[in-house]
């Protein structure tokens, strides 16, 4: 467990989490298994603004899918502009227990999740079993430090900007998984500007449909 490695984790997040409002685009990748048996690629690019405690928008476009979150502390709507249907359901009042209901009760997968709860660093560093700096990385023509973690059944690596300190680049090894799939996720343009909360406000579009969520069970 190299001190140093977790001191530039830290330092990376504190910023993060201190922040009361914040935006981020992200482009991942990750594998799930086909039908065939065969591990597939799917690319997912994501649009995200936060605002403290408990605000959030997001933008998801993966494959055919075009969606928009909304959360407002009370309320959580996803809508697909393309297909005019949306569905709404209440929610819990803090972000951090969003993150986790939104994923387990309607599917919703954010890759940079962890960097969006109240406490990302607590997040990142549970179980961990190895931390240690790799050495310094170009990525894109920008200076970086490659950090290396380890957890039971969870491998991740994390490249952070040599300027900044925020990450650039992070990639996921689920060892426990069938297969060992891993995502990749690359940060780009964080911003930690003033969010305005019409943001967070959803609107029907114009002859909208409003649909029921599938329950959690299906």
């Amino acid at each position: 467990m190299d001190q140093a490695a977790l001191d530039a984790l830290k330092k990376a997040t504190a910023r993060i989490a201190e922040a009361k409002s914040f935006s981020i685009k992200a482009f991942g990748s990750r594998e799930v298994p086909s039908t065939q048996g065969q591990m597939l690629t799917v690319f997912d690019t994501v649009d995200v603004e936060i605002k403290r405690p408990n605000k959030l928008h997001a933008d998801i476009r993966s494959g055919d899918n075009d969606l928009a979150v909304f959360y407002d502390g009370k309320t959580v709507t996803i809508a697909d502009d393309e297909k005019k249907l949306y569905a709404s359901a209440a929610a819990p009042d803090t972000l951090d227990a969003f993150l986790s209901e939104a994923a387990a009760k309607h599917g919703l997968q954010l890759p940079m999740a962890d960097f969006l709860s109240s406490d990302p660093y607590a997040v990142l560093t549970k179980g961990l079993t190895n931390a240690y700096e790799v050495g310094p990385a170009l990525i894109d023509g920008t200076a970086t430090r490659h950090l290396a973690f380890a957890a039971q059944g969870l491998e991740y690596q994390l490249w952070l900007d040599a300027k900044t300190s925020l990450p650039r680049l992070m990639a996921v090894t689920y060892l426990d998984a069938t297969r060992a799939p891993h995502f990749t996720i690359v940060f780009k343009d964080w911003s930690f500007r003033n969010v305005a909360d019409s943001a967070f406000r959803f609107t029907p579009p114009k002859n909208a449909a409003k649909i029921e969520f599938l329950p959690a069970s299906q």
